[in-house]
């Protein structure tokens, strides 16, 4: 940054010595002259001699010619010094403009512009000397809060990002109110705060600070006459000789928030070391899963879906399973929630779609039979434009015959009422692929939306089924959806059938389809092409459609 100097002393010195003898000269001057003027004109009327006389005028003249220059000298020196105060009164005001703005620059390098809390960087820096003093120390007594609002992405898309940021201000102001003076709140960014704890006794003082942080948030929060609602989710960590790095604490302080947010809202977690552990391992499963999606390094396997009474086989069910590096094979429920939270449940599930029909035509060609196949689709798909293309061009490249293929669905996608999902519904029904709604009766989903949307048929989940032989509510639930889905019309299907007993209830209650290990284990396609071999050599009959 160019500034203008202060005029130093020595300059302004300099300047009117040397201004000073030039008027002092011309004054000088002009006092001689006009002396000179006076007496010639004294020996003029004396001796009366005209000669004097232009001399003497001559004489007058130039005291009046000097007289000018001297005034006109005076009025310049005059306005040289003005400007020069001027200048030093600039350039005085420019540095304290640029003190004010280096000072400004400093504050916002180091303070949050919204909350004026300290930022993530401040908060470094302060954690930083807490640790160096820790190390010191023969007992280290320090501990960081790792703070994110539950559900304050629902108050930007509704109310605006305005009403968001006054929020986040009255947020910080009441978690300030909690804290004692020596107490640092920073907002690091977002709805992510941290606090910085020193002086404490034992844990447990940390973790009553924490509470009553939690419970500062109960009270309503009143923005533009509404009424908002605020939770948070806490990770805890206390400082100790090994940690090294201010990173590697509010990397642990990061781990257990999310903890505490995956056990609920409005909770908090003390980090341990094995939530670290946890977290490498997340990472590394999602790292080898991006890989394996890229590969395609997944198989399927295949359990039959069989009539009741006969157990004739009438269908398939399609389970994704994955050899992870190092030859261990892990089931869906180990994966299938990374590939939700990262995206790749979508490349996956084209790509199991698309391996399952492809299979399931082969196999209707091979054995002469309207053989149906399921496959588990992800409620995120239901909601993009391109589903339905990609459900048809599976079904149009592997030569599936029309009505075979039917997607099974969890409740979660019954909530979403968006356009694009009716539309998708009601272009499935037209291409003849049918819907089933999986696990149903654990979901969140209401009977409205039964109406609501074209559902085929329901599978009535495991864990009824297991109650079927004992009387409690359990049986009861099971009871109900069987009837229910008989008074609606719906196809309906029993999951996680392991005894005869559970068989034998199903079909007292007029269940028409089940599956599970009493019948067959879910197999390898090349032990699915076995079993489906020696069941259409006994039962050469064309097979019935469930829906």
């Amino acid at each position: 940054m160019t500034l203008l100097a202060e005029p130093r002393s020595s300059d302004t010195a300099t300047q009117g010595s040397s201004e000073a003898p030039r008027g002092a000269r011309m004054q000088l001057y002009s006092v001689v002259v006009a002396g000179s003027a006076a007496t010639f004109a004294t020996l003029l009327a004396m001796t009366g001699r005209m000669w004097m006389l232009p001399l003497a005028a001559a004489l007058v003249y130039l005291t009046i010619k000097s007289y000018r220059i001297y005034c006109g000298q005076i009025a310049a020196d005059q306005r040289h010094h003005e400007e020069m105060m001027r200048l030093h009164r600039e350039a005085v005001a420019a540095l304290d403009a640029a003190r004010q703005s280096e000072q400004r620059y400093a504050r916002a390098a180091r303070h949050d512009d919204l909350t004026g809390l300290p930022n993530r960087r401040l908060f470094g820096e302060l954690l930083q000397r807490s640790m160096a003093r820790a190390a010191r120390a023969p007992e280290p007594r320090y501990a960081v809060l790792f703070i994110d609002l539950d559900g304050f992405k629902l108050v930007n898309d509704s109310l605006g990002h305005l009403v968001g940021d006054q929020f986040l201000v009255a947020i910080s102001s009441r978690l300030q109110t909690q804290l004692r003076p020596s107490d640092v709140l920073s907002r690091l960014g977002g709805d992510e705060f941290a606090v910085l704890i020193e002086g404490f006794a034992t844990p447990d003082e940390v973790c009553v600070v924490t509470e009553r942080l939690q419970r500062s948030l109960r009270d309503p929060i009143r923005i533009q006459g509404r009424e908002l609602y605020a939770s948070a989710s806490i990770g805890m960590v206390l400082g100790g000789p090994h940690y090294e790095t201010v990173d590697d604490l509010l990397r642990d302080a990061d781990i257990a928030m999310y903890r505490a947010k995956a056990t609920g809202r409005g909770g908090y977690q003390i980090f341990d070391p094995h939530m670290h552990a946890s977290a490498v391992e997340r990472l590394t499963l999602e790292t080898e899963l991006r890989h394996a999606v890229e590969r395609h390094d997944f198989t399927l396997v295949y359990q039959p879906i069989v009539e009741l009474p006969s157990s004739e086989i009438c269908g398939l069910e399609a389970f994704v399973r994955w050899t992870r590096p190092g030859g261990r094979v892990i089931g869906p429920a180990d994966f299938i929630p990374v590939a939700e939270e990262t995206g790749l449940i979508v490349p996956l599930s084209y790509s199991v779609l698309g391996d399952a029909c492809g299979q399931a035509a082969a196999w209707q060609r091979m054995f002469g039979q309207p053989l149906g196949i399921s496959v588990n689709i992800s409620s995120r798909l239901f909601a993009r434009t391109d589903f339905v293309d990609e459900v048809e061009r599976a079904v149009e490249v592997s030569g599936l015959l029309p009505g075979t293929l039917r997607l099974e669905i969890t409740e979660n996608t019954l909530l979403n009422s968006a356009d694009i999902v009716h539309t998708n519904f009601e272009r499935l029904r037209r291409m003849q692929v049918s819907v089933y709604l999986d696990d149903f009766g654990t979901g969140y989903s209401s009977l409205s939306s039964l109406q609501r949307y074209p559902v085929d048929a329901l599978k009535l989940d495991r864990s009824f089924v297991a109650k079927m032989t004992t009387p409690d509510h359990g049986c009861a639930i099971g009871n109900a959806i069987v009837k229910l889905a008989q008074e609606l019309g719906m196809g309906l299907i029993a999951e996680g059938v392991e005894t005869l007993a559970h068989a034998e209830q199903l079909l007292a209650l007029g269940c028409p389809h089940a599956q599970g290990h009493l019948f067959s284990e879910p197999r390898t396609t090349e032990a699915t092409e076995a079993l489906l071999a020696r069941a259409f050599e006994r039962a050469p009959s064309n097979v019935a459609r469930l829906s």
